[in-house]
């Protein structure tokens, strides 16, 4: 009953969720600028060379002043959110996080060469579609199983043309029912696009997903 109650309530608009967005495993939070001490940006590097995977979130334009770049170290027992002030001026600390962000081929200008990045948004949809698919009176159902089209009537499917492009918040929101701007909080998006990640690598099938909002969100009011 609960998981025929949450695919009704997908018509309305899911930014009305009162559901906060949930990160998969716990994290710590490290900023970084001119006036962060080299002992914080050194542990920062070790960390780093535990680390062989990342989520990575620039914040502002090349031009500007504010120029932030996000990175999460994603590890098994837990993320470390690192929130790095790009900033032009020489200063010993960033001296030192040039170690992470050239050696590891994050550095935001032309140093991503060395990585193998991974644009997980086709990736969801292809996983989205083929896990929640239409329903048995969608008229799309009869000539396309799996694919967007305009004959879609299912409200748990938003998108009606094969064209259209899953946004992050939408993805979290159509996913597990959580706002992710709910919070106003930047860090959110690494964390977001590292459970997004977690999902298609683990091939959630429907009933996860369904025990996953069962599990947090069943007492709340969700839209």
């Amino acid at each position: 009953m609960y998981s025929r109650d949450i695919e009704s309530r997908k018509s309305k608009e899911v930014k009305g969720l009162s559901n906060f967005f949930i990160p998969l495993t716990p994290y710590r939070y490290v900023y970084i600028d001119e006036t962060t001490s080299p002992v914080i940006a050194e542990d920062l590097i070790i960390q780093a060379k535990r680390t062989k995977k990342f989520t990575i979130v620039l914040h502002g334009d090349i031009l500007s002043k504010e120029l932030f770049i996000e990175i999460e170290l994603i590890q098994k027992s837990q993320s470390i959110i690192t929130r790095i002030q790009i900033f032009k001026n020489s200063a010993p600390v960033y001296d030192r996080i040039k170690t992470i962000t050239f050696n590891y081929g994050f550095f935001i200008y032309d140093k991503l060469q060395t990585v193998r990045l991974i644009d997980i948004r086709q990736d969801f949809k292809l996983w989205y579609n083929a896990t929640f698919i239409h329903s048995t009176n969608c008229g799309q159902i009869i000539d396309f199983i799996v694919i967007d089209g305009p004959l879609c009537s299912c409200s748990h499917r938003p998108y009606k043309s094969s064209t259209g492009t899953w946004s992050l918040w939408k993805a979290i929101a159509y996913t597990f029912d959580e706002n992710l701007y709910k919070t106003n909080s930047n860090i959110h998006e690494c964390l977001a696009i590292t459970k997004i990640s977690k999902v298609i690598e683990e091939k959630w099938t429907r009933q996860q997903t369904l025990d996953y909002i069962n599990l947090h969100h069943a007492n709340n009011q969700t839209i």
